[in-house]
């Protein structure tokens, strides 16, 4: 179960930054090569910084609060984000929106390791860590395989500037199937109780 909440929710969080150039160019008619640029940095920049802001403290709120409520919050803070860019009527507008998006993304990021740590068994972990990592290498080119059909259709259909926005906003879907995919998850281990035990065969 948790590698599907991975695979949804890198899925749903990343789809913006696989398309950010071309959401840019298509949602806000931006044509000039310069103003794109420094359009597109400043969304990466500011995810960027929602990232760092929020990782930290969401690893210490976690110690306290368990994993599985932080991961939920930053699903939550994920799809704040994706709304705002999916109906932004600014670029200003959207920079706050991928500011809400990073956010989101560096507080899932934070606890998603330990996390798996606090479910797979020790004695098969590697086989586990391994089941994880695919999660990692296909959500983006999974999550690129439903973008483009979509932005394809809508630029057929006349309708450039939708197809970005209802691309990055099918990420609230990827977003609500890795939280109630969570809802199965059962750690082995209490964050908030180091020394509790860990099953068969762990060291104290």
């Amino acid at each position: 179960r948790m590698t599907l909440v991975r695979l949804f929710f890198l899925m749903g969080a990343g789809t913006f930054i696989n398309i950010s150039l071309l959401y840019i160019e298509r949602v806000f008619a931006v044509t000039d090569p310069a103003e794109r640029s420094i359009l597109w940095m400043a969304a990466l920049g500011l995810g960027l910084a929602g990232t760092v802001l929020a990782a930290i403290p969401a690893g210490r709120i976690s110690d306290h609060t368990g994993r599985k409520p932080v991961v939920w919050g930053a699903a939550v803070l994920a799809t704040v984000g994706i709304i705002i860019l999916a109906v932004a009527p600014s670029p200003g507008i959207a920079l706050a929106g991928s500011f809400f998006l990073g956010a989101g993304y560096g507080a899932y990021l934070a606890v998603d390791w330990a996390l798996m740590t606090d479910i797979i068994p020790l004695s098969s972990s590697g086989r586990f860590m391994g089941i994880a990592n695919i999660a990692n290498s296909i959500a983006g080119p999974l999550g690129l395989a439903i973008a483009g059909p979509i932005m394809d259709a809508f630029y057929r259909a006349g309708d450039i500037p939708m197809g970005p926005r209802v691309a990055v906003g099918m990420g609230v879907i990827a977003l609500a199937l890795a939280s109630i995919i969570l809802i199965g998850v059962h750690p082995r281990r209490d964050p908030r109780a180091p020394d509790a035990d860990l099953g068969p065969g762990a060291s104290a």
